[in-house]
């Protein structure tokens, strides 16, 4: 079920001499096209590997990024034309009170 809550901070985190060792597909190639990048291939790894944590994490806890991405199919307003019904229906963790206006 989707819970609408990934983890950004623990994913985050710094983590020290771990971007030297994650492989990039296709870095050389693109630090041959834009030498200007070569100061930056440290940090091109370190957001790689955040990326590929954070699809880690939308594969076991969101059952994949599809799923996760069409989360505005069910939150969010949506309006019926045939019954002129309008539905809505909001992620609001922790909330004490939620007030339409309008």
């Amino acid at each position: 079920m989707f819970s609408g809550v990934i983890n950004l901070q623990r994913i985050l985190q710094p983590t020290t001499g771990e971007a030297a060792n994650i492989v990039v597909p296709h870095l050389d190639n693109l630090l041959k096209l834009d030498p200007y990048l070569v100061p930056y291939q440290d940090e091109i790894r370190r957001r790689y590997h955040v990326f590929q944590k954070i699809l880690k994490q939308l594969n076991t806890e969101e059952q994949g990024i599809d799923v996760f991405t069409s989360a505005y199919k069910h939150f969010g307003i949506h309006i019926n034309h045939e019954t002129n019904e309008i539905n809505i229906k909001e992620w609001a963790p922790g909330a004490k009170a939620m007030y339409i206006h309008g």
